[in-house]
């Protein structure tokens, strides 16, 4: 059976894949860039909606 080998079925899995792949499917699984609602932005200061602004900016 496949288990009889040293490593897992995860580890064996993974590893046919680059470092760099895992790491893409990684970030679409995972929330990396947590979603700001209108309450998390009213409790901001004037300079943290200032970075905001700056970063969203940035992004175009």
């Amino acid at each position: 059976m496949g288990h009889s080998v040293n490593k897992s079925i995860t580890d064996r899995y993974i590893a046919n894949y680059p470092l760099e792949t895992q790491f893409e499917y990684n970030s679409k699984l995972l929330d990396l860039e947590p979603k700001l609602t209108a309450d998390d932005i009213g409790r901001m200061t004037e300079e943290q909606k200032t970075e905001l602004i700056l970063k969203l900016l940035a992004k175009r």
